[in-house]
This record gives C-alpha cells, structure tokens and sequence, in this order.
C-alpha cells in the first residue's frame, strides 16, 4: 500500500513560484539594462563646426533630409544643438560614430597621384588620419556639386557604408573635380640637370619603400599622367595616404640659405622645407652636396625611414 505525502507537493509551490519570480526578474533586469544603455547610446551627440561653405545650400539640406537612419550596425541620432548645418551622425556606441558633412572643400591630399575609389558611379578618394593613436579615415566624394565627407573608424567605412550614399549624392553628380598638382610637379628643373645622369641615379630608388605594407611605386603612366618625366622622377602611392615623391635635376629650395639649419641623416645634410598647406603634413626635403639635387616630398608618418634610405642611398653611390 502507497503512502500519500501531500505536503511534498505543497512544499514545492513556493519553491516554483519563488524560480518564476526570479526568471523575471532576470528577464526585466535586463531588459532595463538594455534600456538604459538604448537611451545612453542614442542620446544626441556633439559635433564639431567645420568649414563647410556649400553646407547651407539646398543640394545638403536635402542630403541631411534624406539621410539613412541605419548605416550597417550604425544607428542615425540626433545633433547636439547649435547643430552645423549639412551634418549628420550615426553612432555604433559611446565610442565609435559615423559622420558626414555636406559642402566641404576638398582635401588638399586630392591630387593628380590620388587613388579613386568609384561606388555606383560616385567617386571618392579615401583621407586616413596619420595621428598616432588615432583609427579614423574620411571618405571625400570627388564628382559631386557639394562635396559629401564621411568620417568614422576606418574599418567602419566599408564599401556597403559608401553604398548607402549613392542614391544621396546621386543628385548631386557632376564631372570629377579637377585635382591639384602631385607634389613637386611644378619645381622647375635646374640649368645643369642631366637627364641620363638622373635617369641611372633613380635606378638605385627601388629599395626606397620596399618594405612598407601600403606604398607601391607609381608606373609610367601614372608619372606621365600627374606631369612628371619618368626619367628624372619617381614616386610611390597608397590608399589615404599622401604621395612620396623624389625628383632629381631641380633647383634647390627657393628658401635655403648658407645659414640655414640643416637636419644629418647618417651622413648627408638635408634642409627641410616646413611650409606646409593646410589639410596636408608633407614636407619638401633637399639634400646638400649631391652631384644633381634631389628633392623629395614625403608626409611625415613616412618621412623617416624614406630619408634614411635616399641617404644610404646617396652615400653608397656617390650620387
């Protein structure tokens, strides 16, 4: 014979009530936690006021307008007030965000070296920041009326991000910008160049940049097409970055002097030229004593190790 126990099963009510109350309470714990960082993440943002001289005009308040509220896992928010006028921003979370600017000048990296990246008919050429610490690249559309910049992580700004803003800046296509002139085009060649002289000298230049994972070296036809002469001329190119450029049979910088402050690497003198335009951290570098003068253009991030290597160079040759 069986013996009931009924206080078993009444034991266990509490027992399973208290396990369902805790369920939910785990479930609303974290859906509040969910909330608060929902709210958090998509508060308004702040944005820095940049010139921008076409960002009042009609083609960028349409673009703002218009603008897509996803960009992949980027969720569009709201500006922080004063908002800039042709801006919009998107967020990922407290740290990484998205933003674009509508009618903003070109970058004075746009050149006739630039690499073009073309998505549905939009050209861009791709900016990276060179700050050490700093993951961010700006994306500039090159054939638009209003030129659009998009900034962000860098790898944040992939060709489906780009996409996104075709039917955008569709309206807004006209014929590519004409770029400025690749670094050194426009230094005049010396008196006393010697053009097979400097022809057998940049044949040594191939070590220059060897090594680096971004910069490849220009071809014929990109030196022609940028203006240069192949014989006297090399220069090595990378996504988002500025050109390295090395002439050979120039004039020596318009600003040197007998006085002026000359920087040794290994054993060659170089005098820099510091004017640098905005936007760009190139400098020009001359080295003294050479039997034709070199000058070679090279954006700081990269100036080092191109300048111990021209001055091996140099050196070793006896050019």
């Amino acid at each position: 014979m069986t013996v009931q126990q009924p206080g078993i099963s009444f034991r266990r009510r509490p027992l399973l009530l208290a396990l369902a109350l805790a369920i939910v309470f785990v479930i609303a714990a974290l859906w509040g936690a969910r909330y608060v960082y929902d709210q958090a993440r998509y508060q308004p943002v702040s944005v820095a006021n940049f010139p921008a001289p076409a960002a009042d005009s009609p083609a960028c308040a349409t673009m703002v307008a218009q603008a897509p509220t996803e960009l992949d896992e980027f969720v569009q928010v709201p500006l922080v007030d004063p908002a800039p006028a042709g801006v919009v921003a998107w967020v990922k979370d407290s740290t990484q965000r998205i933003v674009s600017r509508c009618g903003v000048d070109l970058p004075a990296q746009y050149d006739r070296l630039s690499k073009v990246l073309t998505v549905d008919d939009v050209d861009w050429i791709l900016v990276v920041d060179t700050t050490p610490g700093v993951d961010l690249a700006s994306f500039y559309t090159i054939n638009t009326a209003a030129t659009i910049a998009v900034t962000g992580p860098r790898a944040a700004l992939t060709e489906s991000v780009l996409h996104d803003f075709t039917a955008l800046a569709d309206p807004l296509k006209t014929s590519r910008a004409t770029p400025a002139a690749a670094p050194l085009a426009e230094l005049p060649m010396a008196a006393s160049a010697d053009t097979a002289v400097c022809s057998r000298s940049l044949e040594a230049f191939s070590t220059v940049l060897a090594d680096d994972e971004d910069y490849v070296p220009a071809t014929t036809d990109q030196l022609e097409g940028a203006g240069f002469d192949p014989a006297t001329t090399r220069a090595w190119i990378a996504t988002g970055y500025e050109p390295v450029v090395v002439r050979c049979g120039v004039e020596n910088s318009a600003n040197y002097a007998p006085t002026a402050i000359l920087d040794q690497v290994d054993s060659v003198p170089f005098f820099t030229d510091t004017t640098l335009a905005q936007g760009t951290t190139s400098a020009v570098y001359y080295p003294q004593g050479t039997r034709q003068q070199f000058a070679i253009s090279a954006p700081q991030q990269i100036a080092q190790p191109v300048l111990v290597t021209i001055a091996g160079l140099i050196t070793s040759r006896d050019l």
